[in-house]
């Protein structure tokens, strides 16, 4: 604290032997700024030297701006005046504001000024963790002290914004205004986000078609402000992988990942516009995945295939392995294809359709289950059904079931 009284006793020393000598201030430039806008430099113990600016609540018609940096102190050691009012884990800087160069026909001296200052942030540290934690100035030889601690506005990358009060001191040889005030703010170093340990709501979900985002949680950090999370390969069954940055006073990242699982159906009816049908989808014990042909969907379709696999929303493999009852009632096409993995025709399965030729493919045992009157009651007269796939003996036999369930005039062959 003594550091900080004797540079600003020093720094208005100077600012009256000015006033008395008529010295010329350097000027770094003659750039005239916006009308409340006031840029300046800060430098470091480190000897660097990085830009910032002041926004000055009131005002002023030019600023010229001097070669004079804003001088940034570590202290190590607290001064009386802020010490218990230093977060743990913080570190303290000493910030002399003071610059020339303002030309107000509106401005007074010894008259205080809100201000925002938005300061370049030493290395190492988060500009997230900028705090002022005491502030003071003199008018007319009395001390004004501001004790609150005030957070930083906003934030950026090597930057941090705050309020603060400014006092004008007496005009100088160039007829320009000096503003003043001492100010001490904290600072955290930044965190590795990736010593902290993240957990998800849950590894495992099931398909949904939607994104799927767990929760992310780490103890004593909050999610959008201490850290943000994005997630990927997150819709469709399989491995889903969740990274989370640091954000605030964290950098880092950590990377978890959790899995999709494909959907379990029980009797659900899935629409495909593909193959141009419904279908009844379960999921059996053992994984697989079975469909039922419900109906087509474009009853004008004059041509119909049935596939013996169909795709369902999860990306899973459904096999087509039944036709259900009356699923051509009302259809128009005039041909349509069975496949070899169809092993049920179930009753009145073709009942009000068009069809004048039906293909009713087979493996060599030719078994498959003919439902009751699948093949009767049909608007087309004298069908052809013709078997391929299976021959002799068991040909023969399916042939006989399917007669046997088909209308008279029906050729089987």
């Amino acid at each position: 604290m003594m550091r900080m009284i004797k540079r600003a006793g020093a720094f208005f020393l100077a600012f009256s032997l000015a006033l008395s000598m008529t010295i010329t201030l350097p000027i770094l430039s003659f750039v005239s700024y916006a009308a409340d806008t006031a840029e300046v430099d800060f430098k470091f113990d480190d000897s660097s030297v990085k830009p910032g600016k002041f926004v000055l609540k009131n005002a002023f018609d030019n600023y010229v701006k001097a070669d004079a940096p804003i001088n940034v102190y570590f202290e190590e050691n607290h001064p009386e005046e802020v010490k218990g009012n230093v977060d743990a884990g913080y570190d303290l800087f000493a910030v002399d504001c003071g610059f020339s160069g303002i030309y107000a026909a509106n401005y007074t001296e010894w008259t205080e000024y809100d201000a925002i200052m938005t300061m370049p942030i030493p290395d190492g540290y988060a500009p997230a963790s900028l705090k002022m934690v005491y502030q003071f100035h003199y008018k007319n030889g009395d001390k004004c002290e501001y004790k609150n601690k005030v957070e930083a506005t906003s934030y950026t990358e090597n930057t941090a914004t705050i309020p603060l009060k400014m006092m004008t001191l007496a005009k100088g040889a160039l007829e320009d205004w000096t503003i003043s005030s001492h100010v001490y703010v904290e600072l955290k170093k930044f965190e590795d986000l990736s010593t902290k340990t993240a957990t998800l709501s849950s590894n495992s979900y099931d398909y949904t078609g939607s994104p799927i985002v767990p929760e992310v949680t780490i103890p004593g950090l909050v999610k959008d402000k201490d850290f943000t999370v994005v997630c990927t390969n997150n819709i469709e069954p399989g491995t889903a992988t969740v990274t989370v940055t640091g954000k605030g006073i964290y950098k880092g990242t950590i990377t978890l990942q959790f899995t999709i699982n494909k959907k379990e159906y029980k009797q659900e009816e899935v629409n495909d516009e593909k193959t141009g049908a419904s279908y009844v989808v379960t999921t059996n014990a053992d994984g697989t995945i079975d469909a039922i042909y419900k109906t087509p969907t474009d009853k004008k379709a004059k041509k119909i295939t049935i596939p013996e696999n169909v795709t369902l929303p999860d990306g899973s493999t459904a096999k087509v392995t039944q036709i259900a009852p009356k699923a051509f009632k009302d259809s128009k096409a005039t041909q349509i294809t069975i496949p070899k993995s169809v092993k049920k025709i179930s009753a009145k399965a073709f009942e009000g359709s068009s069809a004048k030729k039906i293909i009713l493919k087979t493996d060599a045992k030719g078994k498959v289950s003919i439902g009751k009157g699948a093949f009767k009651k049909m608007k087309a007269k004298k069908t052809t059904i013709q078997i391929k796939g299976c021959k002799g003996n068991a040909k023969k036999k399916l042939s006989k079931q399917v007669k046997k369930q088909a209308s008279s005039g029906t050729t089987v062959k």
